[in-house]
C-alpha cells in the first residue's frame, strides 16, 4: 500500500512566520519597556528637580511666615491743606487698594483674560504646568511659557526670576508653583486678587491698578468703566507694547480682545460686548512726576527733609519709616488754589519782564562775542567736563560747542525741540530771568504758597532757600512795625553803622558804605 507524501513545503513555512511574529512581539515589548523606562526616568528627574527646588538648592523659597507678611512698596502722597494731592514720592509708583475698592468689571476682565479657572484650582493648573515642563525640558524650548495661574504670576511678580541657564524655565516654574500653592493656603481668593492687582506692572514705573488708573484716566480705580478696565487688563500682556498713549490702535485691538474674552466666559452679553467694542479709545493721561504738578520745589524740600524728621518717629518694631516705601500721607499748609494762581501769575509776570530784559540787553555784551560769563558757563558745563575727560583738545571742544544739534530747551511758551549749538544754548539759558515766591499767613506762620523758580524741570535751584537779602521788599514790614511802636515818620535817626551782638554780631551795611548824618523814615523811603 502506497504511503501519502507529506506536504513538507507547507510545514517548513510555519516556523518562519512564528519567528517573524515573535520578533515583532519582542520589538513591541522592547519599545514599551523603553517608553516606560523613559517615562519613569523623566518622572524621577521631575521628582528630583522638584525636590531640589523645594529644598532651595537652586535659590531660596520664601516660607509661609514671609508670605504672610507681604508688603508692597507704597508711594507716599503729599497733600495741600484743601485735600489736593500735590505729588507723590516713591521708589515704585504704587498706591495699594483694598479689594472692596476694585470694580467688579476689572476682576472679571482679569479672570477672563488671564486665568478662567481661577476659582477652581488651588494655585496651580497641573496640565498646563506639565505641558510647559515637557516643552522646556524635552523640546528644549526656552521660550516655553504660558500656563501660569494668577497665583503663579503673583509669585513671579513678588519674587522675580533668576537665570539658571537651560534650566531657567523649569526651575522658575516649579518655584512659582510652590509659592503659588503656599499663597493660596494663606490667602483667600479675594486676597490673592487684591495682592495681584496691587503688584502688577503697567509700565512707566507704574505699579498696581490704582496708580495705573490715575496715570491713564486721572481718577480712582473704583470709578473705572468696563471698557477702561478692559484696556488696563489688556496692557498686562505687554505694558509698553499695548500702552494706549504710545500705541492707540494696538491698545484698542487688545482692549476688544479682552472684552471678547469677557463675553466668552459669560461676564458680558453679546450685545454689551458689541456696544463696548464700538467705543473709541479715550484716555485722560496724567503723568505726575517730581518735575511737574503743583509746588514741585516744595515737594523736593519735603522729600529731603522728611527722612530726617522720620528718624524721630520709629515704628513699633524699632525700624524707621521710609518715605519711598511706607505709603505716608504728608499734609502741608499749602493752599492748592492759591499755589495754582501764584504759579500762573509768576509765569505771566516773568514773561513780561523777560521781554523787557531782551529789549534792553539782547544786542549788548555779555551775550555776544567772547566774554568771561559765557566762557565760565561753558567750562562749568557737564558737556565740557565730559569732553575733557575723553581727552578732547581745545580745538575739538570748541568745534563741538559750535556745531548745531537737536536738543530740548525751556521757553516761556513751553518746552521746545530745536536745532541749536551747545554755545547758543548756554547763551539762551543765562539770559533767562528767574525768581522765587513765598506767601505765608502772618498770624500762624503757615506757608500757603511756595514757588522756588520758573521751571523745576530745568532749574533745580530753589530761590526760596537763597541766602540773599530781600532788600526793599522788607521795608513795609519794618516801617509798619515802627509806626505801630509809636515812632513818628519825621523823627530823625542816626545813620551810624551798628552791630547787634545778640544776633551773632549781625552788622547791616549800606550799599555805598557811607554812615554819616541822620535820616527820617520819610527820607529813607523816598
Amino acid at each position: 500500500m502506497a504511503k501519502k507524501k507529506r506536504n513538507t513545503t507547507k510545514n517548513k513555512k510555519k516556523p518562519i512566520r512564528r519567528k517573524k511574529n515573535n520578533r515583532k512581539r519582542s520589538l513591541k515589548r522592547y519599545a514599551i519597556r523603553i517608553t516606560l523606562l523613559a517615562v519613569l526616568l523623566f518622572g524621577l528627574f521631575i521628582g528630583l528637580l522638584f525636590s531640589s527646588v523645594y529644598l532651595g538648592l537652586w535659590e531660596s523659597i520664601p516660607d509661609s511666615y514671609t508670605l504672610r507678611n507681604i508688603k508692597n512698596a507704597d508711594a507716599s502722597e503729599i497733600y495741600s491743606e484743601d485735600g489736593v494731592i500735590l505729588g507723590r514720592v516713591y521708589a515704585e509708583n504704587r498706591t495699594n487698594i483694598r479689594f472692596k475698592d476694585i470694580p467688579l468689571c476689572a476682576i472679571n476682565a482679569l479672570i477672563a483674560t488671564e486665568d478662567a479657572r481661577f476659582y477652581q484650582h488651588k494655585g496651580v493648573d497641573k496640565r498646563s504646568m506639565l505641558r510647559v515642563l515637557v516643552k522646556s525640558l524635552l523640546l528644549r524650548n526656552r521660550n516655553a511659557g504660558g500656563g501660569s495661574t494668577l497665583s503663579q504670576q503673583l509669585a513671579k511678580n513678588l519674587y522675580p526670576r533668576k537665570n539658571h541657564g537651560i534650566m531657567t524655565i523649569p526651575v522658575c516654574k516649579i518655584k512659582e508653583a510652590i509659592i503659588a500653592s503656599r499663597l493660596e493656603r494663606i490667602y483667600t481668593k479675594r486676597e490673592v486678587l487684591q495682592l495681584y492687582l496691587n503688584t502688577v506692572s503697567f509700565g512707566e514705573n507704574v505699579y498696581g491698578i490704582e496708580s495705573a488708573t490715575h496715570r491713564f484716566f486721572n481718577k480712582s480705580a473704583k470709578h473705572l468703566k468696563t471698557e477702561e478696565a478692559a484696556l488696563l487688563i489688556g496692557m498686562l500682556k505687554a505694558p509698553s507694547y499695548y500702552n494706549p498713549r504710545l500705541h492707540k490702535k494696538r491698545s484698542l485691538e487688545r482692549r476688544n480682545v479682552v472684552l471678547q474674552q469677557m463675553e466668552k466666559y459669560d461676564f458680558l452679553t453679546e450685545k454689551e460686548t458689541k456696544r463696548l467694542q464700538q467705543k473709541t479709545l479715550v484716555i485722560n493721561y496724567n503723568r505726575q512726576t517730581p518735575n511737574n504738578g503743583l509746588a514741585p520745589y516744595l515737594r523736593e524740600r519735603i522729600r529731603v527733609e522728611a527722612n530726617k524728621i522720620l528718624q524721630n518717629y520709629p515704628k513699633k518694631d524699632g525700624s524707621f519709616y521710609n518715605i519711598y516705601r511706607d505709603g505716608l500721607r504728608i499734609k502741608t499748609t499749602i493752599n492748592a488754589q492759591m499755589q495754582s494762581y501764584a504759579e500762573q501769575s509768576v509765569k505771566t509776570h516773568m514773561q513780561k519782564l523777560q521781554q523787557l530784559f531782551y529789549k534792553h540787553w539782547s544786542k549788548t555784551k555779555p551775550w555776544n562775542g567772547k566774554n568771561t560769563l559765557l566762557s565760565d558757563s561753558k567750562y562749568h558745563s557737564e558737556r565740557y567736563k565730559k569732553l575733557k575727560r575723553q581727552g578732547k583738545t581745545t580745538s575739538e571742544i570748541n568745534k563741538i560747542f559750535s556745531t548745531k544739534i537737536d536738543m530740548k530747551i525751556f521757553t516761556w511758551q513751553g518746552e521746545k525741540n530745536v536745532k541749536m549749538s551747545p554755545m547758543d544754548s548756554i547763551r539762551h539759558f543765562i539770559q533767562l530771568l528767574n525768581t522765587g515766591f513765598l506767601a505765608l499767613e502772618p498770624n500762624s506762620g503757615k506757608i500757603k504758597v511756595w514757588i522756588g523758580g520758573i521751571d523745576f524741570n530745568y532749574f533745580k535751584y530753589d530761590h526760596i532757600k537763597a541766602e540773599r537779602q530781600v532788600g526793599s521788599v522788607f521795608k513795609p514790614i519794618v516801617y509798619t512795625t515802627a509806626i505801630e511802636e509809636g515812632i513818628s515818620p519825621y523823627n530823625y535817626l542816626s545813620n551810624a553803622r551798628k552791630t547787634y551782638r545778640e544776633y551773632d554780631n549781625w552788622s547791616p551795611r549800606n550799599a555805598d558804605n557811607r554812615y554819616d548824618g541822620f535820616y527820617s523814615m520819610e527820607g529813607a523811603l523816598a
